[in-house]
């Protein structure tokens, strides 16, 4: 017998070092290789490199993207860990329809919502913008807190109340969540350094607001290649400065969960009940079902929706396809990568290495993207799906890891270890133990995947078969088409990103029961 299983263990053993190789090489190809391309130009034109950082004007933009970000999460903090609390751990009712629901804004483009009810109020300016990014980016900081406080102990909320009440429960929940949304708050600066369209959008009447990555574009397109990489440095370093800390945080956080852990019971808020619940419902009406009921009163009639739906159809069916493909294959790589980070005494290097696209602005990636791909040998991976799924996949294989890492580090380790000593090679434990215990995790992890390349659009923008997608296309009629028209292709997106949301919720509804 020993003879026999040790060559099978030690194909076993080579197959899975074979599988993370590959998607080692995968991420790198889809998303480290294009950033250091687009970073060569430093190379071809360093006297614009190093004009453009030595100009005021980049740093007054910079620095403008940076107060409006500040201004944003600093409402958006301590919203998202209040809202994460209240649906989390207080007895509120339909807090788990809520929490279900509260991804949606983030899913949404941020433009989907300048266009919706903030539309209709008229709103411009800075503070629009500000209000824009705390709809779109609050419920990033509420999962982020709602995750850590769903791993709060029952014996040691039990404890807190003893000593001092419901007081010291709340302020001890909050102590616990802030880690979380400090990391949810992260991710949130890197997504707002790289949106351009709401200021655009918001400012395209009276003053305008050019942020930083709007600078960027524009570098770009008067051909200041040299600069635009130049311009990138200082958005980049502040990106990896905060991944790192978020990265290396997170690593922190929520290992410590036993199998026989048990969630604390929900807190009884007495006479705060009714506002509580008001408050909380408020929030996730104006962000979920708002947008919804706004764009349909500015679409005016089903007409008009009948119609640029039946125009948007082959857009719609592309952005669908190149969702779900890229979804599946990040999903994918994310499984090897993840049993790789276990093994790894510093596994928030490989998770910042792979997060270097995420931490590049956007349309800085795109520019790396065309230096990779736009060879003749590659005419029909650019000028069709394949880099929009190389793009997707590498913009986001890092959300990807952390929520399939997640899962993988809450294994029990005894049900592995138990598994070995039996004789079960690495295959064997990964098909009869890992899967069946990360199968609705991982699913949930391709459901948000799905969900993040809806809303992309600013590394889409700067490809040719991006323009195939159903975000640009909105994006490019916002000019041309009438209002209404306008109103019902962002209606048809947001539908079309509300799908795989439904979808979450049919699969995860006992998970939610637990709650």
């Amino acid at each position: 017998m020993k003879n026999v299983s040790a060559p099978a263990g030690g194909l076993e053993r080579a197959l899975v070092g074979v599988a993370i190789a590959a998607a080692l090489l995968g991420a790198f190809v889809a998303g480290v290789w294009p950033v250091l391309l687009a970073f060569s130009d430093l190379l071809r034109d360093p006297g614009r490199a190093i004009g453009v950082l030595l100009e005021g004007l980049l740093w007054r933009r910079f620095g403008l993207s940076i107060g409006i970000a500040g201004a944003t999460l600093a409402i958006a903090l301590p919203l998202g860990l209040l809202q994460g609390w209240l649906l989390t751990r207080a007895d509120l009712p339909l807090r788990r329809l809520m929490l279900a629901i509260t991804p949606l804004p983030l899913f949404l483009p941020p433009l989907v919502h300048a266009l919706s009810w903030f539309g209709m109020l008229r709103l411009s300016g800075l503070p629009a913008i500000v209000l824009v990014y705390v709809i779109s980016f609050t419920p990033l900081i509420t999962l982020a807190a709602a995750i850590a406080l769903r791993q709060v102990g029952r014996e040691h909320s039990e404890t807190m109340r003893l000593i001092g009440g419901r007081r010291l429960v709340f302020l001890d929940d909050l102590r616990q969540a802030l880690p979380a949304g400090l990391i949810g708050s992260a991710f949130a600066l890197v997504f707002l350094l790289s949106d351009f369209a709401v200021a655009d959008f918001l400012t395209s009447v009276g003053a305008k607001v050019t942020v930083y990555a709007d600078a960027l574009y524009t570098l770009h397109m008067v051909g200041r290649s040299g600069a635009v990489a130049g311009a990138t440095l200082p958005g980049v370093a502040l990106c990896l400065v905060a991944l790192a800390i978020a990265l290396r945080a997170r690593r922190r956080l929520g290992a410590a969960v036993g199998a026989r852990h048990q969630a604390a019971a929900p807190l009884s808020l007495g006479a705060w009940r009714a506002p509580a619940f008001l408050f909380a419902l408020t929030i996730v009406f104006a962000g979920t079902v708002l947008p919804f009921g706004a764009l349909a009163w500015k679409t005016g009639s089903f007409g008009v929706l009948h119609e640029q739906f039946v125009i948007a159809r082959p857009r719609i069916g592309f952005t669908l396809l190149a969702g779900a493909l890229a979804a599946t294959i990040m999903t994918a790589l994310s499984a090897p990568l993840a049993a790789l980070t276990l093994r790894l005494r510093r596994p928030w290097l490989l998770d910042l290495l792979i997060a270097l696209p995420l931490a590049t602005p956007a349309l800085f990636y795109g520019v790396g993207l065309i230096r990779a791909w736009n060879r003749p040998a590659f005419d029909a991976i650019y000028v069709g799906v394949g880099v929009v799924l190389i793009a997707m996949v590498g913009r986001y294989l890092p959300i990807t890891l952390l929520l399939t890492s997640g899962a993988a580090e809450r294994l029990d380790r005894g049900a592995f270890d138990a598994a070995r000593l039996a004789g079960a090679g690495p295959l064997a434990r990964l098909w009869r133990i890992a899967i069946p215990l990360t199968m609705t995790p991982v699913i949930g992890a391709w459901c948000v995947s799905f969900c993040f390349t809806l809303r992309e659009l600013d590394t889409l923008i700067m490809l040719r078969a991006g323009q195939s997608s159903l975000t640009f296309h909105l994006y490019s009629n916002i000019v041309f088409a009438r209002s209404d028209e306008t109103a019902a292709l962002a209606l048809i997106l947001s539908l079309t990103t509300a799908a795989p949301l439904i979808l979450f919720l049919l699969l995860f509804r006992r998970s939610l029961r637990s709650l």
